[in-house]
């Protein structure tokens, strides 16, 4: 029988966290994010009157989102006292760009998203279920798109 198990955490981590970042934004497209010491650049392509010197601010979210998978399900793993060896995740994401053009403004602008977790773990199949059940529950940003309403498909491979 599959378990949750507990994660140990340090309580000081189980507080609110304010997120200070700073832009600096030279151009039309492109702005400077300072980050803890890092530099994140973004930009448009230049049919969007970029300069294509960094992802664009929208693609930088999806990119989050796959990040935010892998570090959720590193959790869940050590949580229950599983190993992970490989996660590779991709992601679809359909953005309606109506709002972004100012032509309208929208309550949700990513009506879909679809995801795919190819992973390589010792969890059985009854534990990977669990953590399917899990990863939007604990994820910041998969809870987001959940509660504007957007349409998550998250398929799962083992690998």
């Amino acid at each position: 029988m599959a378990t949750r198990g507990t994660l140990k955490i340090d309580p000081v981590f189980l507080g609110p966290v304010a997120l200070k970042l700073a832009g600096d934004c030279p151009t039309y497209a492109r702005s400077h994010v300072m980050c803890r010491g890092h530099e994140i650049i973004l930009d448009e392509p230049p049919e969007r009157d970029g300069t294509d010197q960094g992802a664009a601010p929208t693609e930088t979210f999806v990119a989050a989102l796959i990040g935010v998978t892998n570090i959720i399900l590193r959790r869940l793993g050590r949580r229950d006292g599983l190993a992970i060896h490989h996660v590779e995740v991709t992601a679809d994401a359909t953005l309606d760009r109506r709002g972004v053009w100012l032509a309208q403004a929208l309550p949700n602008a990513w009506p879909e998203v679809r995801q795919t977790v190819r992973i390589r773990t010792d969890a059985s199949d009854e534990q990977l279920a669990l953590w399917q059940e899990d990863l939007p529950r604990f994820s910041p940003l998969h809870s987001l798109l959940l509660t504007a309403g957007t349409k998550l498909e998250i398929d799962w491979i083992r690998v």
